[in-house]
């Protein structure tokens, strides 16, 4: 096998980048879907945050797959199989959910300009027709599926009680969302945004278990 820990390192933070972006781009969204809603009483922001949120996502959405890329790099070598189904259901994941980003940025522009007040997030998603509940069904089953692909392949080269095996994205998604559903403002923002953010901080602890040797990085042939 060709050692490639420069490679692992480059895809991994390229994946953080994105995660970020997106998550920016999440918030952004939120915030004017949000400001639509009377009792949460939040000042309208420009109509350029809205689309500087959608153009954040749209960005970094598509480049998750390079993450998945790289943390598939270090059990390739005893599940190459695993490995090429984390990176393709992984890029699946970015690309449906930029997908849902955008779209979703229309929505809440429609919502804008006829002046209509907005439901909480998850009860917006689900008057946002069926369209809407399909891309999220899509990216919710490419989500589960690149995380069992993970779990599965690096318990095998790790062993299922390794802490990396434990929080993968669809745990971490799970957590956040648990956490997020706390009071007001978590409903608000961290319930929506958790999968990018769940993301995020999977790719932030590959990384520093990376750069700490714990995990050797292989290249698939």
């Amino acid at each position: 096998m060709i050692k490639s820990d420069d490679a692992t390192r480059q895809g991994v933070i390229v994946g953080a980048a994105a995660a970020l972006a997106a998550s920016i781009g999440d918030f952004a969204e939120l915030y004017v879907g949000n400001a639509l809603r009377p009792e949460l009483d939040l000042p309208h922001p420009p109509d350029i945050v809205l689309w500087l949120g959608c153009l954040l996502g749209l960005i970094g959405l598509p480049l998750f797959g390079f993450g998945y890329r790289a943390v598939a790099r270090s059990f390739a070598d005893r599940a190459p199989t695993l490995a090429r189904m984390t990176t393709l259901t992984g890029f699946a994941t970015g690309f449906v959910g930029a997908i849902v980003h955008g779209y979703t940025a229309l929505l809440i522009d429609r919502q804008v300009h006829a002046g209509a007040a907005s439901a909480d997030p998850a009860h917006a998603i689900m008057a946002g027709g069926p369209t809407l509940l399909w891309l999220w069904a899509i990216t919710a089953l490419s989500l589960i599926v690149a995380s069992a692909a993970f779990i599965t392949g690096h318990g095998r080269r790790f062993g299922f009680a390794h802490p990396l095996t434990l929080l993968n994205p669809f745990s971490l998604t799970l957590m956040l969302a648990d956490i997020g559903g706390f009071g007001t403002w978590g409903p608000a923002f961290l319930q929506p945004a958790a999968p990018n953010l769940a993301y995020m901080l999977f790719v932030v602890l590959f990384l520093r278990a990376h750069h700490q040797d714990r995990l050797p990085a292989e290249v698939s042939a």
